[in-house]
């Protein structure tokens, strides 16, 4: 029986949610479903090995692994963007997106004050490309509000 938020339940139904509830083993914190980031004791994942040892798969079963590993091999990597080629070299790409706003906050520190309409009172405030090439030189950057950042890419057209 689901209940919706706020739903008034009267006293008989939760008298006989309660009996028919006395007795099983049930807890908030820890539901049946599965968790991501749970961790198996090592008494559980031996159990789960001496299940699983001797299981048969089908040849069906095992060409979709096969093709499952291979699309996920063929991913790229979860720092994608942050290395390049060079000469067959594989060296950290310092011009992307992340990597340059973090060499602007490096050299002229974090943003307190809006360019466009001089606030201080705001809570965040990004450096602003002007041109949206996003080269390292510390011109090229203004100090600026959520709301006038947005209102700066869209009068220049930059989503």
């Amino acid at each position: 029986m689901a209940f919706k938020k706020g739903h008034i339940v009267s006293e008989e139904i939760r008298r006989k949610l309660s009996e028919s509830l006395k007795g099983k083993k049930r807890s908030y914190y820890t539901p049946s479903r599965f968790q991501k980031g749970h961790k198996h004791s090592k008494e559980v994942l031996e159990k789960i090995s001496r299940a699983n040892t001797g299981h048969i798969v089908s040849e069906e079963t095992k060409q979709k692994i096969r093709e499952t590993n291979l699309r996920l091999r063929k991913r790229p990597p979860s720092g994608y963007g942050r290395f390049k080629k060079v000469n067959g070299k594989i060296v950290i790409n310092s011009s992307t997106y992340t990597a340059v706003h973090q060499w602007i906050v490096r050299e002229k520190g974090r943003p307190k004050k809006c360019e466009m309409c001089g606030t201080t009172e705001k809570n965040r405030y990004d450096w602003a490309n002007k041109d949206h090439k996003y080269a390292r030189k510390l011109e090229d950057y203004m100090c600026l509000c959520v709301k006038c950042h947005r209102k700066y890419d869209k009068e220049n057209n930059n989503k």
